[in-house]
């Protein structure tokens, strides 16, 4: 649809224009200050629908709701919540439908305001652009600086490691998206790329000696002069050490929805005792998983020699990663604050 570019540079989604959220979610109308504002219709997976009114990615203002079982509410919504002053019919469940209402409403929230801002599995996914302008703007953004600091100093490439490490990565994804990209939209068939790209990763990195073939014609750029008659050795160890970490990263990126979706609910305002308290114990269980996880990582593999830690650092870095991610977004709490300069350098 339409947009405008901002003074910083970004762009906001401004007019009419259609959004597909990761999870599912499609929304048709109209935006404003990139958040959509005005008439326009939302259509969850579920089959759930509202047409109506929107303010700030709310439900605000005259709509219908469409429940799943075909229930619907026509009349004045405020923030995301129907006032009960228009009309109602097969709502039999309607204390059911409300909470599923708060629930949708926030998943909205999350899905359009989030989906502007992701990473490279999340970009493709999304917006399946896979066009060799997008290849060329990400190894600009990857490359450019460090090219011309590897000129000033007469420095090699591979001192700067992390650049080519990030640039073979992405181009790892990029790969696995386009080819058979009619493949993204069915879990079954995705599940046989994450295969395929599991054995393709194993056979590069796990088969000893191999990757020095592949990457051999590449030695001009890969390669580390620093006295060792092996050039290729700093860069077989560096992108050895995590070459599961983008694997991890698309997995964590093609279920993200669904733990988004978790999050929701458990933020939802809950409609008897037993509720809460079962939503209290999914909380209390997962923060106690991933503190157990935490400790075992710590003093069975942090413990070990640097020599032996390298070799299993490929198979279990995604464990603090994963438990940082869920004790820091288990509770609203620990989400009300953040560091701001990160935010900022992430937008």
């Amino acid at each position: 649809g339409d947009c405008i570019q901002t003074e910083l540079g970004s762009l906001e989604r401004n007019g009419q224009g259609t959004h597909t959220s990761v999870s599912g979610i499609v929304y048709e109308g109209s935006w404003a200050n990139d958040n959509m504002n005005g008439k326009g219709k939302l259509t969850h997976p579920s089959n759930a629908v509202y047409e109506g009114d929107f303010v700030n990615n709310q439900f605000h203002g005259h709509g219908k709701y469409t429940w799943p079982d075909g229930s619907y509410y026509v009349g004045t919504f405020v923030e995301n919540s129907n006032q009960s002053t228009g009309t109602k019919k097969g709502c039999h469940a309607h204390y059911i439908h409300e909470k599923f209402l708060v629930v949708f409403g926030q998943e909205v929230r999350a899905a359009v305001v989030g989906d502007g801002k992701h990473g490279n599995f999340s970009f493709f996914w999304i917006r399946n652009d896979y066009s060799f302008w997008r290849f060329l703007k990400m190894m600009f953004r990857l490359n450019f600086m460090v090219i011309f600091v590897a000129m000033a100093t007469n420095n090699e490439y591979m001192l700067y490691y992390i650049c080519a490490m990030h640039t073979y990565w992405f181009i790892s994804v990029y790969v696995f998206m386009r080819v058979l990209q009619s493949w993204n939209r069915n879990r079954k068939l995705m599940a046989l790329k994450f295969l395929a790209y599991a054995i393709f990763n194993s056979v590069i990195f796990e088969i000893p000696g191999l990757g020095y073939y592949i990457f051999w014609p590449f030695k001009f750029l890969l390669g580390l002069h620093d006295n060792s008659p092996d050039v290729l050795h700093e860069w077989i160890f560096r992108a050895g050490l995590d070459h599961w970490a983008c694997f991890f990263g698309m997995l964590c990126a093609y279920n993200y929805p669904h733990f988004e979706m978790l999050m929701h609910y458990l933020d939802s305002k809950s409609i008897s005792k037993n509720e809460a308290l079962k939503k209290q114990c999914v909380r209390a269980l997962m923060g106690a998983i991933c503190l157990v996880l935490g400790f075992v990582w710590y003093f069975v593999f942090m413990t070990k020699d640097k020599y032996q830690y390298n070799g299993i650092h490929p198979y279990t870095s995604i464990i603090p990663i994963l438990v940082y991610i869920v004790l820091r977004n288990i509770h609203p709490y620990f989400r009300s604050y953040h560091v701001s300069l990160f935010a900022w350098l992430g937008k």
